[in-house]
């Protein structure tokens, strides 16, 4: 397993409270799992990681592959929904709605971090012009995962944090 824990709280400081840097990325392809900090994602064959955010409190990645290209935006800080739509997906790790914006379809999954006492949270958007709101969408949320990614086979892995210390390889 090729683990890489990107800290950038430092450069994400001096470049301001909501800002973001977008990372250089070796050429990461399907299959494979691609772990965040709460969760993982298994690229399909013919999917590659187009493009890689990371802040301080969440990452944003965009996968490209046969059907077009969705954004995988992880964070423990987003709002959570008062009333969810009822589940598109239900798992004992993670339950997934279907929200309907100006843009199409996106999804909001909810699953359990070590700090959210038993519940389900919001952790991750799924969103992007591959995603219709169809069967082929559902497919895609069944290769996710939350939980403690130390116990997925990851690939890769890409996290987000305050922390200082510097890149791991």
């Amino acid at each position: 397993m090729r683990t890489v824990a990107l800290a950038l709280g430092l450069a994400c400081l001096a470049a301001g409270p909501a800002a973001a840097i977008s990372v250089a990325l070796p050429d990461i392809r399907g299959p494979q799992v691609v772990c965040f900090k709460y969760s993982a994602f298994r690229l399909a064959k013919g999917e590659r990681v187009a493009d890689l955010e990371l802040g301080l409190e969440g990452l944003s990645l965009d996968v490209s592959g046969p059907r077009g290209t969705f954004t995988i935006a992880e964070s423990e800080i987003w709002r959570q929904p008062e009333t969810p739509a009822a589940p598109v997906l239900q798992r004992d790790d993670l339950t997934a709605f279907q929200d309907r914006t100006a843009e199409g379809p996106r999804y909001g999954l909810l699953g359990q971090t070590y700090f959210s006492a038993g519940r389900d949270r919001l952790l991750i958007w799924l969103s992007g012009p591959a995603l219709d709101g169809g069967a082929a969408d559902r497919e895609i949320l069944g290769r996710f995962m939350v939980g403690d990614p130390g116990k997925f086979d990851c690939g890769r892995r890409y996290t987000y944090t305050m922390d200082a210390d510097g890149p791991e390889e």
